[in-house]
């Protein structure tokens, strides 16, 4: 089935912090992929669970099992697990989520197909209180994206990742960023190297119930502040950029009960519809967040959370 000359090692990181009872269909979902050629790389964020023995009870050569020294979040797990890797390709997955048995075998042969530096791919959404799934990203066309394409929305999620090994040691994660690394990770990357979209499902993402609550916003709209300031350059090369960034920092805040005004004064300059001009006006009478919160999220993920949750 796989040609010699062409069998590349593909190197996988799991960052966890006590998902103990998640952790195992995680591993095995990777452990029963039809590719033959990786390793597991878990990289424990300092949990105080049961993970080490979790993972020592699978017992599979394939696995090899990090462990931090202090609790530093998700995108230090990751790059350590990066500079752990052997592969000459590195893959990402989540400790909450379960990958499809033909997942690296069909991103391998995309990869070798297309001469693409990163793939990623859609998945299956499933949430916690019921909500129907739903598919992310929604393109149907699978095709190469451009640096612009992957900064003016929230496209991509880690466990969907697979890159060269190249692309992950250059552009490793950004220890600061809290929600949305995947997407902080991809404006970076995709400035200097290709980026190809699959429209196979090959995953499924399973939200957890701290992925959706008032923290999560709270995180999403820091982070946005914090792209907001880190890509100052990238906000005057791509006006389109900004008002993204703007447009879910304003909605996080509004759904906290805050009055994001500066942000929706932002929003008119860059784009002025109707809708924001409302917006701008009723955040100046205070009213905002009670619009909100008569609306609610709608469903969904959270605004900005994109593919990503919260990490490990």
């Amino acid at each position: 089935m796989f040609r010699e000359d062409t069998v590349k090692m593909v190197s996988i990181i799991i960052p966890t912090y006590n998902r103990e009872k998640t952790l195992p269909d995680s591993i095995q979902s990777v452990l029963a992929q039809t590719y033959p050629d990786f390793e597991l790389i878990i990289a424990d964020d300092c949990s105080t669970d049961h993970t080490a023995d979790v993972v020592q009870a699978i017992g599979d050569p394939r696995i090899r099992y990090i462990c931090l020294e202090k609790n530093q979040g998700a995108c230090a797990a990751r790059n350590a697990g990066i500079k752990a890797a052997k592969g000459e390709l590195i893959a990402f997955q989540d400790s909450d989520d379960t990958w499809y048995p033909q997942k690296l075998e069909r991103l391998l042969a995309v990869m070798e197909e297309t001469g693409a530096d990163v793939c990623f791919h859609k998945l299956k959404r499933h949430y916690p209180d019921g909500r129907p799934e739903t598919y992310f990203p929604e393109m149907d066309e699978s095709r190469f994206m451009s640096h612009e394409e992957m900064c003016n929305d929230t496209l991509i999620s880690t466990q969907t990742i697979i890159c060269k090994r190249c692309v992950a040691e250059e552009h490793q994660f950004d220890p600061k960023v809290r929600k949305t690394q995947d997407y902080d990770w991809a404006i970076r990357a995709s400035r200097n190297y290709s980026f190809y979209y699959l429209s196979d499902v090959l995953v499924d993402q399973f939200f957890q119930n701290d992925s959706i609550s008032a923290k999560g916003l709270r995180t999403i709209r820091d982070t946005r502040a914090y792209f907001l300031e880190k890509y100052q350059d990238e906000c005057k090369a791509n006006p389109k950029f900004e008002l993204f960034q703007n447009l879910v920092l304003a909605r996080s805040a509004a759904l906290l009960g805050e009055n994001p005004k500066a942000a929706y004064k932002r929003i008119c300059e860059l784009r002025g519809t109707k809708s924001d001009k409302m917006k701008y006006l009723l955040s100046r009478l205070g009213l905002i967040s009670l619009v909100y919160k008569l609306k609610g999220t709608k469903g969904g993920a959270l605004p900005g959370a994109g593919g990503g949750k919260s990490g490990s």
